[in-house]
């Protein structure tokens, strides 16, 4: 019937059950175990997303900042290009409707048919309509090309005059969003 007498058996339950214990506490500490990479892993996760969040701000941010930064100097340019071109209707009214064909007749005093002079006279009596050219934002250069096509858009100066049609462009191929500065 039984194996073991009675006694035995107590002294056999007596060393087993601790080793069951002992088995049953190792698989729940494993667990815990487990649960602890788990909770490592995830807190690791989380610190990556956090990481990755912040990130991604930062760069919206300077994106953000460069998109502004690129529409402050795309509202100068059109701004230097509105004064300016108001002074070149300003020489027209003046001229009977003649545009400028070199530049010093922006920059110094002109007669009734464009001649210059340095200093204001009994004939030179308009102008000066600019003191000094503005400097283009985009590409940093305050000089004039003259010429007579359409703005070549290739940075060798700062702006673009076509004296053989009075037309004014900030000479840049700069974009900003789809216009294209030299376009305005």
């Amino acid at each position: 019937m039984n194996r073991f007498p009675v006694g035995c058996r107590f002294i056999v339950f007596a060393l087993v059950l601790p080793v069951f214990m002992l088995g049953c506490s190792n698989s729940e500490e494993k667990a815990r175990e487990e649960g602890r990479k788990e909770g490592r892993k995830e807190a690791i996760k989380e610190a990556v997303k956090e990481g990755v969040k912040e990130a991604i701000k930062e760069l919206g941010q300077e994106v953000q900042m460069e998109s502004s930064s690129d529409d402050a100097r795309l509202s100068a340019v059109k701004t230097d290009l509105s004064t300016i071109r108001t002074q070149l209707m300003l020489y027209r009214v003046n001229h009977n409707n003649t545009i400028p064909t070199s530049w010093a007749q922006m920059m110094k005093y002109t007669d009734q048919q464009g001649a210059t002079a340095d200093a204001a006279d009994s004939t030179h009596v308009y102008g000066p309509y600019l003191e000094s050219l503005p400097i283009n934002q985009f590409n940093n250069q305050k000089t004039i090309k003259i010429g007579t096509e359409y703005n070549p858009k290739d940075n060798s100066s700062g702006w673009y005059y076509d004296s053989s049609i009075g037309k004014f462009w900030a000479n840049c191929p700069n974009k900003v969003g789809s216009t294209v500065v030299g376009d305005l």
